[in-house]
């Protein structure tokens, strides 16, 4: 969501520059929580995770899949391909790590399945 050149620090006035369909979308969800929430039509939040991986399912194409290739297939019994240099630098966070760990105003849980932020 953040471009192509990441800064050594992502704060709240980092630039976004997405450079992908869904790097827009996620960009302009953002505000629209910003907005609504600074005109009191929501008490919103958002949070920028880093990759989330181990998702469920078959790899997909997003940028940061083969993260999650790293572990899904070794875990089922498949080889895998690490198609990434030895020294590429990812953060990331595990799928119930970040599910389990946002909380909303009052505790309560913020994930009900991955990639769904509502509250429970």
């Amino acid at each position: 969501m953040l471009g192509p050149a990441m800064p050594a620090a992502v704060g709240d006035t980092t630039k976004e520059t997405p450079q992908t369909t869904y790097g827009t979308t996620k960009a302009a969800l953002e505000l629209l929580v910003n907005d609504y929430t600074r005109k009191g039509f929501i008490d919103g939040r958002s949070a920028r995770l880093p990759a989330v991986i181990i998702r469920p399912g078959a790899p997909n194409r997003a940028a940061s899949g083969f993260a999650s290739g790293l572990f899904r297939e070794p875990l089922s019994g498949i080889d895998y391909d690490v198609p990434v240099a030895a020294t590429t630098v990812m953060p990331s966070v595990s799928e119930p790590i970040s599910n389990g760990t946002l909380r909303a105003p009052g505790g309560a849980t913020q994930a009900k399945s991955a990639g769904n932020a509502a509250a429970t």
